[in-house]
Order: structure tokens, then sequence, then C-alpha cells
């Protein structure tokens, strides 16, 4: 079997992503998929690319702050 959702948003830590309302609607190249079932997840280009920047940003962050303790 499968669900189906509805994203709404995408939050990193405590911060959403300042994403456009209509970025998670269906068609035109639009949508979103995440198989629980696996390590993929298949975004649209304007989800991925903030995503994978705010993720480095923390990862970045928590490495400085081991660093600096």
């Amino acid at each position: 079997p499968h669900y189906s959702i509805n994203m709404t948003a995408v939050q990193v830590g405590l911060d959403f992503l300042n994403l456009p309302t209509d970025v998670f609607g269906v068609g035109d190249n639009k949508g979103t998929i995440i198989d629980s079932g696996t390590t993929l997840a298949y975004l649209p280009e304007m989800v991925y690319e903030p995503l994978v920047s705010k993720v480095c940003d923390v990862i970045e962050y928590i490495f400085w702050r081991s660093s600096v303790e």
C-alpha cells in the first residue's frame, strides 16, 4: 500500500524554509515523493536547493560549535 500526504512546509531544526505555498502542488513538474521504505526523496528543485543549503549550514554550525568547545 501507499499513502498520500499534502506537504505544506519544510522545517530544518527550528527553522522553516521560506518556500512559495504552491511549490508542493501537483502537475507541471511539481510534486514531492518521499518513500519511507528507501533513502530516496524526490523533491522539486525549488525545495531541494534551499533544503540542502540549510542542512549544510546546520552541519557547518555543529562542526564549528564542537571545535570551539
